[in-house]
């Protein structure tokens, strides 16, 4: 008697897409290593010109802010995305409240990174998101991949 194989329902390009994201190590990896680079220059400048070990500091802060962020700590951080095909997102901070908007740019640069830029439908300036491979489901980042290329917003449908 044969059996039956088990075959997975095919992914349509405009089916909606569910995110839900986590802090990435790799991110914050290139965050503390780019704030550290920028931090040993000034303080080596700073040797000369004082002026520059001020600006030394502004990079610490910088850096534990930034770390805030990308631990998704930060007040009104995403932690929930849908894309759906016809480029409206809705997503969820981390404070419960729900927003709406659309992507106006998606682009992948490779297997590792997504970069959506979106604007709230109650905001005037668009906002970045940076999801890289270790932030989400390997699925889903798969198909955002695959719809950045397939079905890019802007592109006529």
């Amino acid at each position: 008697m044969a059996t039956q194989a088990a075959y997975a329902v095919p992914v349509s390009f405009t089916d909606t897409i569910h995110v839900t994201f986590r802090p990435s190590p790799t991110l914050r990896t290139a965050n503390l290593l780019a704030h550290a680079a920028a931090f040993i220059v000034l303080v080596a400048f700073a040797v000369s010109r004082p002026l520059f070990g001020l600006l030394a500091v502004l990079v610490v802060l910088s850096a534990i802010r930034s770390e805030h962020v990308l631990r998704l700590q930060h007040s009104g951080a995403p932690v929930r995305l849908r894309w759906a095909g016809d480029h409206r997102l809705y997503w969820q901070d981390n404070e419960g409240r729900e927003h709406r908007g659309e992507c106006i740019e998606a682009k992948s640069w490779g297997a590792a990174w997504v970069r959506l830029r979106m604007r709230a439908s109650d905001r005037r300036f668009a906002r970045v998101i940076v999801i890289p491979f270790d932030a989400v489901n390997a699925d889903v980042h798969r198909r955002l991949r695959a719809r950045c290329r397939v079905m890019p917003p802007g592109r006529g449908q």
